[in-house]
């Protein structure tokens, strides 16, 4: 058994002086910029290069919901919890070849929950899953495969036309704007020509529709053109609408015997043209973005007055045009935004209610066009150079929707950062369930490159 040790150390010292030996042409190997060194032999030469990088994230949250929602059941209408996350981001490429890379960038976390409503704890592991592809770079064109975040739209508060992703609900609510997409799979080919660019989206798949047979022609095309300080983009899009077609369905719970509704949930596609541009002007940015849906999904609910539960959920299907323009500064330690958004509703069949845009007892007996604004302030003010500190404030009427957020960042070195804010979302009194909607939260965050 000595002497088998002895010959196993042997033979793993000359292969180590062997690969020093060699370490010049290993080098040369890994040399991406070259191409393979032709050989006889029938070996396939693999190269490789990969960089990674992770970050902690430890959060502390704590929110108390009112939802004012228009129907009974078993849907929420109360929320009150704490919670605490340690979270560990991370994000990875890895270069195949000169041309061919993957990417991968995704979170797993911990978190410990209590609910104060009922009192009840948990604690729950999980992976957010934001972007996964391959990408083929040749010299003037790109093309990309698998999982990725497609943005859309130059304006920087909830663009209404920057609906290729789903985002999460939670955080859109509380005006908590990071990593809020969910992942997206789509194939992607990018052409640059000059000042021009060309880009081709093909989403294959369905997204929520359990009862999915085949895949789904859904496409897009985006032409972009950048001349000087003015960039702008022309789309046409066929896609996934984000409100997807909807339906309260009564069953039989067997586990009490008796019924309660059911909220089902389908795929809906959409078909929609949009503009967009952003433009220098000295130390000001102009943005703007233009959208026309010619089937946007919107929901009509009917409830018998006093009988909730009987309420009946129906998808309306309306041409809807978009816009919002925005204008920046950067003066001094001040930044400063103002954001106008403006949405209309065509032919709005009579005998209607349309949920989130207006607000009454009973359905509407006329055929009509509706029509909402918002305007959003965000102001940050830089303290120190390490320190900020941000505020950000919308309204939306006819249907009273105000919002507002503070912010304090403290970032000591490009290895940690510190984050806290405190949001708040109000909604008027909704007239046919006599319940308002109020969310807050407050949310403290370190964060330590690792």
């Amino acid at each position: 058994m000595a002497h088998f040790k002895s010959t196993k150390l042997l033979i793993l010292g000359l292969l180590f002086l062997g690969l020093i030996a060699h370490s010049g042409q290993a080098q040369d190997l890994l040399n991406l910029e070259e191409p393979p060194p032709e050989s006889d032999l029938e070996w396939q030469v693999f190269y490789l290069k990969a960089s990674y990088r992770s970050k902690y994230v430890f959060k502390a949250q704590s929110s108390f919901d009112e939802w004012g929602l228009p129907v009974n059941g078993d849907l929420a209408e109360e929320s009150k919890h704490n919670r605490l996350y340690n979270l560990y981001q991370a994000d990875s490429k890895i270069q195949i070849s000169s041309r061919l890379s993957s990417f991968l960038r995704f979170d797993y976390y911990f978190m410990q929950e209590r609910d104060q409503n009922d009192g009840s704890y948990k604690d729950t592991p999980g992976v957010d899953l934001w972007e996964a592809y391959l990408d083929w770079q040749a010299e003037n064109y790109s093309i990309r495969l698998g999982g990725q975040q497609l943005k859309i739209g130059k304006v920087d508060f909830r663009s209404p036309i920057n609906i290729l992703n789903l985002s999460d609900p939670d955080k859109t609510a509380h005006l908590d704007g990071q990593d809020n997409s969910y992942i997206m799979p789509v194939a992607s080919f990018h052409k640059l020509m000059g000042n021009h660019k060309i880009d081709l989206y093909w989403g294959p798949f369905q997204r929520v529709s359990e009862d999915a047979s085949s895949l789904r022609g859904n496409f897009g095309v985006n032409y972009q053109i950048i001349q000087g300080g003015l960039t702008f983009d022309l789309g046409l899009f066929r896609w996934f609408d984000s409100n997807n077609k909807i339906s309260l369905e009564t069953q039989l719970d067997p586990e009490v015997g008796e019924e309660k509704l059911v909220l089902k949930v389908e795929d809906s596609p959409l078909k929609f043209a949009y503009f967009d541009f952003d433009y220098t002007l000295n130390n000001l940015l102009l943005k703007g973005d233009f959208g026309f849906f010619a089937d946007k999904t919107r929901y009509h609910l009917y409830a018998p007055e006093g009988e909730l539960d009987q309420a009946e959920i129906k998808n309306l299907n309306l041409k809807e045009f978009a816009l919002a323009l925005s204008l920046e500064q950067k003066k001094g330690d001040f930044f400063w935004l103002t954001q106008i958004n403006s949405t209309s509703l065509y032919s709005v069949p009579a005998n209607t209610l349309v949920l989130n845009f207006e607000n009454e007892a009973q359905p509407i007996k006329t055929t009509r066009n509706l029509q909402q604004r918002q305007l959003a302030l965000a102001v940050v003010y830089d303290l120190t150079k390490t320190q900020e500190l941000g505020g950000f404030a919308f309204v939306t009427t006819p249907l009273s929707q105000t919002g507002a957020l503070v912010e304090w960042k403290f970032k000591k070195s490009s290895e940690a950062s510190f984050r806290a804010f405190i949001s708040q979302t109000t909604v008027e009194e909704n007239k046919l369930s006599g319940k308002a909607t109020k969310l807050q939260r407050i949310q403290f965050e370190l964060s330590l490159r690792i």
